[in-house]
């Protein structure tokens, strides 16, 4: 494919000299391609990939209402009852708490779907990243993380990420708990002499006016949903931050994408 592309510029020129060619006689870019190719507009987007877009007048918003419907369906908890959040508030998950499942590859299929509900539903990355470090040898006690997860999508199903049109202003937060994971605690100990030469480099930092470090509470720091598991106000509050809303829309299309993972691969949850 690639000596047959190189060939064809080598022969009539870039593709996109070709296109400037129509252009400039008379053609608009829409014509020239569909002149010289076989393609067809199909139109505003609306359904790609499982993902769910509709549009106003100066945004438009990313859904998969359609996806987790399915998910929730092919689990078998479409009529399960729902939570407020999608974990037990600073809460972790332990590699070797209580029984094996008995169905790893569900769990697996299942955990998979989820990631992929991450790409509009940012306020379950956190949840869902926890249940993914247990797909080669999940618990009993993870899977009820998952169902957590599964009941939190089924009451807020029809949150969708809100594009819209602003002046830029970049602003960056971070955070990181790795000293207090309960799987891996061998990682703050190796990490204790760069974690120390850290300290002391920011300290002269500081001292040097070069840098200004000021506290933020969690209320403030849009990175902690992210970190960490919170009780319902608090999580409620940083949701606010993520550009998530709720809104009953329709969309059109959908049945013919057959391109995105595919909740059909789940099943009950036994």
């Amino acid at each position: 494919m690639r000596e047959e592309i190189e060939a064809l510029h080598a022969q009539e020129g870039s593709i996109a000299q070709h296109k400037a060619r129509l252009v400039t006689k008379g053609f608009r870019q829409e014509e020239a391609l569909t002149q010289e190719f076989d393609m067809k507009d199909l139109g505003q987007l609306n359904y790609f990939l499982r993902l769910q877009i509709s549009y106003k007048s100066t945004s438009l918003f990313v859904s998969q209402t359609k996806y987790i419907k399915e998910l929730l369906d092919k689990v078998d908890l479409q009529d399960s009852k729902p939570c407020t959040t999608p974990c037990l508030p600073y809460h972790r998950l332990l590699k070797d708490d209580g029984k094996p499942y008995s169905h790893p590859t569900q769990y697996r299929s299942i955990v998979g779907a989820l990631q992929y509900l991450t790409f509009t539903r940012p306020d379950i990355a956190f949840s869902v990243n926890q249940a993914c470090q247990f797909v080669h040898n999940p618990m009993e006690s993870h899977v009820l993380a998952v169902k957590r997860i599964l009941r939190y999508l089924k009451g807020t199903i029809d949150f969708r990420i809100h594009f819209q049109p602003d002046p830029l202003n970049l602003q960056a937060y971070s955070d990181a708990d790795w000293a207090r994971d309960p799987n891996d605690q061998r990682f703050a100990f190796k990490n204790e002499e760069h974690l120390e030469i850290d300290y002391h480099f920011v300290r002269g930092r500081v001292i040097h006016n070069d840098l200004l470090v000021q506290h933020v509470s969690s209320a403030d720091q849009f990175a902690d949903i992210l970190t960490k598991g919170f009780s319902t106000p608090l999580f409620q509050q940083n949701c606010s931050n993520l550009i998530l809303g709720s809104s009953k829309h329709a969309t059109e299309g959908g049945c013919k994408d057959i391109n995105g993972p595919s909740a059909a691969t789940c099943q009950k949850i036994k």
